[in-house]
């Protein structure tokens, strides 16, 4: 039941976000970069947890990513051509959004202070982002015989 809590509280979070569009909950590697898809995209991937008597600790990964824009401007005299600067911008604040829900959060804390690992132009397609990791800790309310 935690496991389901936990990662169900994630989502909500990320779901109550106007400024996301899509969300995820796959392999990392399987993310569909589609320039179809709505971005900007959140894909939550559960990687491991630490079963403990009083807290259960899960660990995700969380890759938030926008949509590259290039600009076809030959005559442009400063290297402005696409927007990956307000791409790490908007990903940022949504992880910074998420983060504070957390750590103000009742059923649930933040264990580890995370790091921002920003992607340039990921995948085929030109997708900016911010991959990070994060570890959770909820109380476990799961009573042994």
């Amino acid at each position: 039941m935690e496991l389901y809590n936990a990662t169900s509280t994630i989502i909500k979070i990320f779901n109550d976000n106007p400024l996301i569009n899509t969300i995820t909950t796959e392999d990392s590697s399987n993310i569909d970069y589609n320039k179809t898809n709505i971005y900007p995209l959140v894909n939550i991937e559960l990687i491991d947890s630490i079963p403990n008597e009083i807290v259960q600790t899960f660990n995700y990964e969380i890759i938030v990513v926008q949509q590259q824009e290039i600009k076809k401007d030959l005559n442009a005299k400063k290297y402005d051509n696409n927007n990956t600067l307000d791409n790490h911008n908007e990903c940022n604040q949504i992880l910074m959004s998420f983060l504070n829900t957390i750590r103000k959060s009742q059923t649930m804390n933040l264990v580890n202070t995370p790091t921002f690992n920003y992607l340039f132009n990921a995948s085929v397609n030109g997708i900016d982002g911010i991959q990070t990791f994060i570890s959770v800790g909820v109380l476990n309310t799961n009573k042994f015989c």
